[in-house]
């Protein structure tokens, strides 16, 4: 997965191996990514292959102001947040909260949820999801958008194909809450090959 400040190569032969993200290299413990709009710098503590699928933890730092785009789901797994340091916002199934170094916050399976740090201070957090899926995929498409300035700089997200080429293929781990979620997997599930035919999307995933 390529990074927005790497410059250099590793060689990942073996899983836990630090270094920058390649392009085209799916994320192993110890290698960083960032979003150049959401102000998130992510780091992988534990990947689906060191926990055989149990879980992913990742140590993500956001920036003053920092902000995901809207709020989306886990239909089949639980997110927890671990404030490390600095003041984390957190609305979860529409109820907004603040939660401050050495809190927990746990998401259930399936509730809506967005975070957001609107303080003058960076703040980290250890989030891991269990169990794994495929999210660790996911950021290497997501993150790589907006690296290359393929998303909206007012609503953070892709173009329409785009997205419903990432949502098919990632819609057992990561969703969209309420009518418009199940709308949607729908329309995903009818222009996702149009997308790929069309090479509107970036890899999206390993060939094996």
């Amino acid at each position: 997965m390529a990074t927005a400040t790497a410059t250099t190569t590793t060689d990942h032969t073996h899983e836990g191996t630090p270094g920058p993200l390649r392009p085209g290299v799916f994320s192993c413990v110890g290698d960083t990514i960032e979003h150049p709009l959401t102000g998130e710098r992510l780091t992988f503590l534990e990947t689906a292959a060191t926990t055989g699928g149990a879980s992913l933890k990742a140590d993500i730092a956001m920036a003053p102001g920092g902000t995901l785009p809207r709020p989306h789901t886990h239909p089949r797994g639980e997110e927890r947040f671990e404030v490390a340091r600095g003041r984390v916002q957190i609305e979860m199934a529409g109820r907004r909260r603040i939660a401050e170094a050495g809190e927990t916050v746990i998401v259930p399976r399936g509730v809506g949820h967005v975070r957001g740090n609107p303080f003058d201070e960076r703040t980290a957090v250890v989030v891991t999801l269990s169990p794994a899926f495929d999210i660790m995929t996911f950021f290497e498409p997501w993150f790589g958008l907006a690296r290359d300035v393929k998303v909206s700089p007012r609503t953070q997200m892709p173009n329409s194909l785009q997205l419903v080429s990432i949502a098919h293929a990632y819609r057992d781990g990561i969703g969209t809450p309420g009518v418009s979620g199940l709308a949607l997997r729908g329309l995903a599930a009818v222009l996702s090959p149009l997308a790929h035919a069309r090479g509107t999307c970036r890899a999206i995933r390993p060939t094996a």
